[in-house]
């Protein structure tokens, strides 16, 4: 899935500069709409799910 994370997170990117674009805001206010897009995605939802997923497979 490391490719589907890989373009979902360039998708986000790419509709932030969009906005920023349009608002002439490239500011990191500007762009803090990439970190909302991804927080509501499922890229987001899958690293929450698994992220103690490397402590699982330590024994």
């Amino acid at each position: 899935r490391g490719m589907e994370y890989a373009l979902a997170s360039g998708y986000y990117a790419a509709q932030a500069v969009i906005a920023a674009k349009k608002a002439e805001d490239f500011s990191a206010r500007g762009l803090a709409v990439y970190q909302e897009l991804l927080g509501q995605s499922f890229v987001m939802e899958d690293f929450k799910n698994f992220q103690e997923a490397p402590h699982a497979l330590e024994n």
